[in-house]
Parts: C-alpha cells; structure tokens; sequence
C-alpha cells in the first residue's frame, strides 16, 4: 500500500481514552501505542495479530515481549484497540475507518483521472487525424497541379 501518514489529531493526548492509558503506564503506553498503529497502518487489514507481538517487541519496538503484551491488553481494556476473536489480532478502529476512505477516494480518483485520460486521448487523436487529413488533402492538390503540367 502507498499509504505514507495517518491522521493523528493534534489534542489527541487529551482524549480520555489516552490519558487513562497515560495514567497506568505513562508515555511508555502512548509510545507503545504510537508505534503499533504506525505498523497497523502498513498492514494489509490494518490489524496485528498476537502471535506477531514477540517479534515486533525485539525487532521493532526494542521492549520486552510480556510488557508490550501487558501494554495492549492495556489498549485493549481501555478500547483504544479492538480485539477480534478469530484472527487473534487486534485492531484500531479508527485508524481502520480513516484509512479505508482514504483509500476509498484514492480508487475513485484513480477512475476519474483514468476517464479523463481517455477523454483528453481522444481528442488528441481526433486532432492528430483531423490535421492529417488536412495535410494530406493539400499533398493531393498540389500534387494535383504537378501531375498535370
């Protein structure tokens, strides 16, 4: 996917679902929280699965696996993630609706720019065709003129 940013509100510390998080785990939460909808964002259905945690705690994260499954379950409980029972993943709600219309408007773009494209071949062809006839008529009449001397 070609999706470079999410929205991230200004004020967004200031909701309340965060500063509880804030509240049980400090800015560790919110890094933690930052970083996994950073990844979520990259992901195919916006989501990550359980079973992917320990990896991306060493790899990604550089935080202890069971502390960063603590954090989630944090996220979770305070329903900053939802958790989705048969794929065992977790998933942000809003960062799934925001991204799916971005992409929404990406395709219905996509569509209209290749319907205009279309469109602005067309009459380029039509031009192109129009002045070769054109050239092409006044080859026949001068043409016309030498034959016939």
């Amino acid at each position: 996917m070609d999706q470079t940013y999410f929205k991230l509100d200004t004020n967004f510390l200031q909701d309340t679902k965060i500063r509880r998080l804030i509240r049980d785990n400090g800015l560790k939460g919110v890094g933690a929280y930052l970083a996994l909808v950073s990844i979520m964002a990259t992901r195919k259905y916006y989501r990550i699965s359980f079973s992917e945690l320990d990896e991306i705690a060493e790899w990604d994260l550089k935080i202890d696996a069971s502390e960063l499954n603590e954090l989630v379950d944090c996220m979770i409980d305070h329903e900053l993630f939802l958790f989705e029972e048969d794929t065992n993943s977790f998933y942000s709600q809003r960062l799934k609706r925001d991204l799916i219309a971005i992409e929404t408007k990406r395709v219905e773009l996509s569509e209209i720019n290749r319907i205009n494209g279309k469109k602005g071949a067309e009459v380029r062809w039509k031009k192109k065709k129009e002045n070769s006839e054109s050239i092409a008529n006044a080859i026949a009449k001068n043409s016309e003129g030498i034959a016939t001397e």
